[in-house]
């Protein structure tokens, strides 16, 4: 047996599907500061059709991507910039993000994606852009 010899196996795990409420748009929030994302819950917290999947602070991570990927939502980021493993799985996915530098611009985005969220999930399907 050589012991130099090392084998690796690559399993690639596709996350499940999210189940959200009927009627309910989700979405994953990311904010620079616990106090920026405070401000953004207590809003969403009133419109009771949006359903918060995630929602932390810091950078925009590969695991904020797989999270919106498996909900069928955007990234939603006030100030936070997603990190270079992000950003790929963003293109390889499709996935969307949408960044704002204002608490009220991201909730105006987010009510934006509710409205179409709404409209198209009569077809499953809607539409993907992005917003870099």
């Amino acid at each position: 047996e050589d012991e130099n010899i090392k084998i690796e196996e690559t399993i690639e795990i596709k996350p499940e599907k999210i189940e959200h409420e009927p009627n309910h748009t989700p979405v994953v929030v990311k904010a620079d500061s616990s106090n920026s994302l405070a401000t953004l819950l207590d809003s969403l917290h009133e419109h009771n059709l949006i359903e918060i999947v995630s929602a932390s602070i810091g950078v925009v991570s590969e695991n904020d991507v797989k999270i919106a990927e498996s909900a069928g939502c955007p990234v939603f980021s006030f100030t936070s910039l997603p990190d270079i493993a992000a950003k790929k799985l963003f293109k390889i996915t499709g996935t969307t993000f949408i960044h704002q530098t204002t608490v009220q611009g991201i909730l105006d985005e987010i009510e934006a994606f509710h409205s179409k969220y709404q409209c198209s999930t009569r077809y499953t399907f809607f539409a993907s852009f992005e917003v870099f």
